[in-house]
């Protein structure tokens, strides 16, 4: 559906003063074009002014010297200062820019890594750390990586690692959407396309995230879809089917089975808090004997902070949880149990540095064990 990108395209341009020679990046902003928007076509011009300073080839200089290289660097920073771009091209780095924000919108999983690392294979902790500043987009799962290179000290990061992990931090983040979530998860999609998005883009967001059911539903709208209307149809039983068919049970059977709750310590007399202790800390052996304790044991250097900051301080919740967890096969199996008895028990800020190093050990602990 080219037309609602065009249809984009014309009112974009259109929302800029007439008859100006050129317009900065202000002046799109004033125009009313999302921040994010502005940033990709901001990136845009910088490259086009790349493009036009070239370093001169001459036989009575050595061009290639470090003096002149970092002369020529800072001569284009000072031009960038000055970035603009002529009313006549406009069209041209709207599309662009345009093009861009949707795949970022749609397949955030490749598209961070993509934009972070461009054409390079690896990069250094310090250049992705930079490089993902620059994101307006996306920005938790860009941050997810530079904090796991900052807390695992991994001084080089290869950019199928970068997309691996990626992946691994967008599914426990939308493990448990609901409609609602998914709707404001695209609202940038529809901050581009307030009068309706193309369905074939909603469809490749969930086709990128394997929801086959969800993607074939979108294939099948033939006319632009607005954020109510997104919202509708993914709360109609036909979705929500497709959500239990991986339990084999009819919509009404489910939840899926509850796991083993957390017993926790009730106020009362000391005897009774202690014997309550007593049997938290039996209900942990116990478990820890048959499940093992390779991944308490890997939790050993960071449980201090995780159980200060993840489980409020619950020293039992905290060997508990871990060997619940230990239970599961693989890290996806895990994740809903994390969800449900960690993360929103405890309310966890996802965002926080001890609830990324948390999650990041766990996922390494299902990946050394398959």
């Amino acid at each position: 559906m080219a037309s609602v990108l065009q249809t984009v395209i014309d009112r974009l341009a259109a929302s800029v003063p007439a008859d100006e020679p050129w317009y900065t990046p202000g002046d799109l902003l004033k125009a009313g074009y999302p921040p994010f928007l502005v940033a990709r076509m901001r990136a845009e011009m910088d490259r086009k002014l790349a493009e036009t300073v070239r370093m001169p080839e001459s036989k009575w200089a050595d061009v290639s010297s470090p003096a002149l290289r970092s002369a020529r660097d800072t001569f284009v920073e000072a031009m960038c200062a000055e970035r603009r771009v002529p009313a006549m091209f406009l069209r041209a780095v709207l599309k662009t820019g345009l093009e861009e924000s949707i795949r970022q919108i749609v397949n955030p999983r490749n598209a961070v890594a993509e934009v972070i690392f461009g054409s390079a294979t690896e990069l250094d902790a310090q250049t992705l750390a930079e490089q993902a500043g620059q994101l307006t987009l996306n920005v938790p799962l860009a941050q997810a990586l530079v904090r796991h290179m900052d807390r695992r000290k991994i001084l080089v990061m290869s950019k199928s690692d970068a997309i691996r992990l990626i992946t691994s931090v967008d599914e426990i983040l939308t493990r448990s959407f609901t409609a609602d979530n998914w709707t404001q998860a695209l609202s940038p999609l529809f901050e581009l396309t307030p009068a309706g998005a193309d369905p074939a883009w909603i469809a490749a967001f969930f086709r990128n995230r394997g929801m086959a059911t969800e993607a074939e539903t979108f294939d099948a709208v033939t006319s632009v879809i607005t954020a109510a209307e997104l919202s509708d149809i993914l709360s109609k039983p036909r979705v929500e089917e497709y959500l239990f068919e991986e339990f084999e049970m009819e919509p009404e059977q489910a939840p899926e089975p509850e796991p083993a709750p957390i017993p926790a310590v009730k106020p009362g007399r000391p005897k009774a808090a202690a014997d309550n202790v007593a049997l938290n800390d039996l209900y942990a052996s116990e478990l820890a004997r048959a499940f093992g304790t390779r991944l308490s044991a890997m939790m050993q250097d960071i449980r201090t902070e995780v159980t200060a900051v993840v489980f409020r301080g619950d020293d039992v919740a905290f060997d508990i949880s871990m060997a619940e967890i230990a239970r599961f096969t693989s890290y996806a199996e895990a994740g809903r149990y994390i969800k449900r008895n960690i993360l929103d028990r405890y309310r966890v800020d996802l965002y926080s540095d001890e609830a990324a190093l948390f999650l990041d050990r766990i996922q390494s602990y299902f990946l050394e064990n398959n």
